[in-house]
């Protein structure tokens, strides 16, 4: 008789059968042998969840317990243990990362929305090998499938703690997620495929504490698949730190229409100053599809909190083909219209004039609009309004409802592009 070998595409009930017990299940549940159904499809589908052993020694309930990352995902015990678990000496059998909280809050949560495997070592090597070691890492699966999950699971340090986003591939719901499971005085973000240099940590600490800072950033680096770097984005200068007020934010950032400050793996941010902005990743009560982080830090501004800035560079942000910012990607429009809905909001609270206005305006239209309208024909609607306000605000009921429209439809064609690439 040819013997059952484990492979990446087995079905549960045929990696648990390998192993199980089948005499040993029916003898200790009395109601499974007199209904005569196959033992291993009773456990698969109901005896796991009521504790049932499927073999001596082996219970589902304390595997559960002592690897609440298995147990956060439903995942049925035994299967796990029999791919994963066992090769990576998972308690009780064994040592293995675990959702559960150490006693003591740490300084910082470093906090990474995973949702692909190809870049996470490095992301969390790095995380690890930071200078200042006070924190925990939070990694929260988004993945469809085990992936992201069987990376993390290798990672033998107590500082990990894996979790499973109960909302998967809900747009936010991952990072809201693991900022609501986060202990940290700050947060740290670092998506998937960026990593941090050693010194980050310790430089952003050592200013957002010095400046009583809402908010620090550091400078950064720019590099391809590879890891070597195409740019380096020093956009202060190697100064002093310091702090930066909105006239500079908008002055540097939002009339340029270039988000230097970079994105949210490049910030260090206190925990309960985000948690006194309501929906701090919304701006003006719509979702933001791609500049979600400068809608963040305008929310900082707007509220008058404190944001600190060092020269140093401190960390990498990753570009490659798989990125969902990628140039000529599915939401690629709206970091373009999404500047003119920033520039607009900026323009209404006086933190860009008029003549600030028109120039960055003249700017959006030659740089970004014109060379990328026949890609996107949503741009269309903005270059026919041409920038007009109306009564001395530029966030008028016509604007709104064209950027409404546009991105309804970047998200028809995030829907496509699932499907293309999915099937469903």
């Amino acid at each position: 008789m040819q013997q059952d070998v484990h492979r990446p595409d087995d079905s549960i009930s045929r990696v648990v059968r390998v192993e199980f017990d089948s005499p040993y299940y029916r003898s200790s549940n009395a109601d499974v042998a007199r209904s005569g159904i196959d033992p291993v499809s009773h456990y698969v589908n109901y005896g796991w969840k009521e504790g049932r052993f499927p073999r001596p020694g082996f219970d589902p309930k304390k595997y559960l317990e002592c690897n609440a990352d298995v147990a956060a995902a439903g995942l049925e015990p035994f299967y796990h243990y029999l791919r994963f678990g066992r090769e990576e000496c998972r308690a009780p059998y064994g040592a293995g990362i675990s959702a559960s909280e150490p006693s003591e809050a740490p300084s910082v949560s470093i906090l990474i929305p995973a949702f692909r495997p190809d870049f996470l070592d490095t992301c969390i090597l790095s995380a690890l090998a930071q200078t200042y070691q006070d924190f925990e890492i939070l990694i929260s699966d988004d993945s469809i499938g085990d992936a992201v999950q069987s990376v993390v699971s290798k990672w033998q340090d107590t500082r990990i703690r894996y979790l499973s986003n109960p909302r998967r591939q809900e747009p936010g719901a991952n990072r809201d997620y693991l900022i609501e499971k986060s202990r940290g005085t700050y947060l740290k973000f670092i998506f998937d495929d960026d990593y941090l240099l050693p010194n980050s940590l310790s430089t952003l600490v050592d200013i957002a504490q010095r400046y009583e800072a809402d908010m620090a950033f550091h400078s950064r680096y720019e590099v391809d698949d590879r890891g070597r770097i195409d740019a380096a984005t020093i956009p202060f200068g190697f100064q002093e730190p310091r702090t930066i007020d909105e006239k500079e934010f908008a002055d540097r950032v939002i009339a340029r229409s270039e988000n230097v400050i970079g994105e949210p793996s490049n910030i260090l941010v206190s925990k309960d100053a985000l948690l006194q902005l309501d929906n701090p990743f919304m701006l003006h009560g719509r979702r933001m599809r791609f500049l979600t982080d400068v809608a963040l830090y305008c929310n900082l501004f707007d509220a008058g909190l404190r944001v600190a800035l060092v020269g140093n560079l401190g960390s990498a942000f990753r570009r490659h083909a798989a990125q969902n910012s990628k140039t000529k990607g599915p939401i690629y429009a709206a970091g373009i219209f999404e500047w003119e809905f920033i520039l607009r909001w900026a323009a209404d609270r006086g933190w860009v004039k008029d003549d600030g206005y028109l120039q960055a305006m003249a700017r959006l239209f030659v740089e970004l609009y014109r060379p990328n309208r026949a890609d996107y024909p949503e741009l269309d609607m903005f270059i026919e309004l041409a920038g007009r306000g109306s009564g001395g605000k530029y966030l008028t009921n016509e604007y709104l409802s064209i950027l409404d429209a546009a991105h309804q439809t970047i998200d028809a064609r995030v829907r496509r592009s699932r499907i293309d690439r999915t099937g469903k």
